[in-house]
């Protein structure tokens, strides 16, 4: 691994183990497919601080660049069809606790 790439790995962890696994599942299979300004887009969102970096990765929030956009959303999509998300789907109602079946 090129020292480059040892730098980004580290960058990536963020100290919590959900976003240190997107960061780290999107530089293994998106990274090294983005072309030299996208890679330095993702660059620049590693220096953004971590609760901006979260809000954005579940769609609290927009990012302050919209050029971060098409690279957060490869983030999200790492996370195996929405689980990051911690919002309730369009029309649901989200109850802490509970399983879409109502159980426990």
């Amino acid at each position: 691994m090129a020292p480059a790439d040892n730098s980004l790995r580290w960058r990536c962890r963020r100290g919590t183990r959900e976003m240190d696994l997107l960061l780290l599942r999107f530089l293994e299979r998106d990274y090294p497919h983005l072309n030299a300004r996208q890679q330095s887009l993702f660059g620049a969102l590693l220096d953004e601080a971590d609760p901006d970096l979260y809000a954005w990765i579940t769609g609290r929030e927009n990012p302050v660049n919209p050029d971060y956009l098409p690279i957060i959303g490869k983030i999200s999509n790492n996370g195996d069809n929405g689980t990051v998300s911690t919002l309730p789907e369009e029309g649901g109602r989200h109850e802490p606790g509970r399983t879409r079946g109502g159980r426990q």
